[in-house]
């Protein structure tokens, strides 16, 4: 007997479509508030942006001494500063929601791989 489980792939890949949209949204939200264009997921210009450019304090150092831009401190930093600084939001969106979208295209990727190794069997 084999041992596995059903996967919806039209509906995998309806739900990567649809957080891919949604981190465009965001990226074009952010890039409109800053009026250039940035990455959302580089450290570096993320904290560039949060700790030059609007001067906030820096609520931890990574090993490597950098003013830490995780998950946590992005939180952190909207709660504190979120209404002098409403561009924070967009930021917090985008790493909240792309390690999903990463991990749904993986998943896509392996399902068409299985899709086709099963399809090369069958002749």
């Amino acid at each position: 007997m084999e041992r596995g489980f059903w996967v919806d792939a039209p509906k995998l890949k309806d739900l990567k479509d649809f957080y891919d949209e949604k981190l465009l949204n965001l990226q074009k939200e952010i890039e409109k508030n800053l009026g250039k264009r940035l990455r959302p997921n580089s450290n570096k210009e993320l904290g560039e942006l949060l700790f030059g450019l609007l001067d906030l304090p820096p609520l931890r150092k990574t090993r490597k001494y950098l003013d830490s831009v995780s998950i946590s401190v992005l939180g952190r930093l909207l709660e504190l500063y979120g209404t002098s600084h409403p561009f924070l939001g967009a930021p917090v969106k985008f790493r909240r929601i792309q390690p999903l979208g990463s991990f749904l295209l993986e998943e896509q990727k392996a399902i068409d791989l299985q899709l086709s190794m099963n399809l090369a069997n069958w002749d």
